[in-house]
């Protein structure tokens, strides 16, 4: 696998400055409280990399109507450009995620030495929640997937980090990529890594051909996967730890079969 220090550290965070800036903006947000009437206090503040996480708990007898019909005036009162609220983040609580002043950097390399994926077959490092957690996810959990967003929203950076997360996870006999690039540009430096099930297409006509074995290709293994009476290939794949066991479920009675 490529080593860890081909990947750039974590930035430090100056801690004093980020909690002094929480401290007020909590206070800011206790007073506006009481400046629109609202009864309510924060229980705990959870710091993210882009945004802080106020979680609130409001009186009992208090609607959450009364504080989200207050929105704009609590973006004024604390001088933030946006706020969100979230009307339920567990345990009774309402949550208020402030943008924070400075963002932080998240770097690849922190989310892949800070969390265990072992037990996961298809790793994906995305980042971290607004609450500072790293998110990591199995694609083979996920029924369908689809990155999408504005200009500039960063679909290439998380492309890319699901790439990165297979390359540093998972050998080329493992998973095999099929990377189709109309561009030309986005998946360039993967040119040559021993995972591509073929070379990146980078033409239309190439890329309705190689989506077109795709599809063959996943029928195929549908097939085969009901054929053992198996829901996933994950299933199927275990029963080759067990040949008889799986000659038995696919009626394999000869040699050559």
């Amino acid at each position: 696998f490529p080593t860890h220090d081909l990947l750039s550290d974590a930035e430090e965070l100056n801690a004093a400055d980020r909690s002094i800036e929480m401290g007020e903006q909590a206070e800011q947000l206790i007073e506006a409280f009481n400046e629109f009437g609202i009864n309510a206090e924060i229980e705990r503040i959870d710091p993210g990399p882009t945004v802080t996480l106020f979680a609130v708990r409001l009186e009992r007898g208090t609607k959450i109507k009364t504080l989200t019909s207050s929105q704009k005036d609590l973006e004024r009162a604390i001088n933030a450009p946006s706020l969100r609220i979230d009307s339920n983040i567990g345990d009774g609580l309402v949550g208020i995620e402030v943008p924070n002043s400075k963002r932080e950097v998240i770097r690849f390399k922190e989310i892949l030495e800070g969390t265990n994926a072992e037990k996961m077959h298809l790793p994906m490092f995305l980042g971290k929640s607004s609450s500072g957690e790293p998110i990591v996810e199995d694609l083979t959990k996920m029924p369908h997937m689809l990155i999408a967003g504005t200009t500039g929203s960063g679909k290439s950076v998380c492309v890319n980090a699901i790439l990165m997360s297979w390359l540093y996870t998972k050998k080329p006999d493992e998973v095999k990529f099929v990377l189709v690039d109309p561009k030309q540009v986005e998946f360039d430096p993967y040119r040559g890594i021993p995972h591509l099930a073929m070379p990146v297409v980078v033409q239309t006509s190439g890329a309705k051909k190689a989506l077109d074995n795709a599809v063959k290709m996943m029928e195929s293994r549908y097939s085969l996967v009901r054929e053992a009476k198996q829901k996933t290939i994950v299933g199927y794949n275990k029963l080759g730890e067990n040949p008889e066991e799986l000659y038995r479920k696919m009626k394999v009675t000869k040699e050559s079969d």
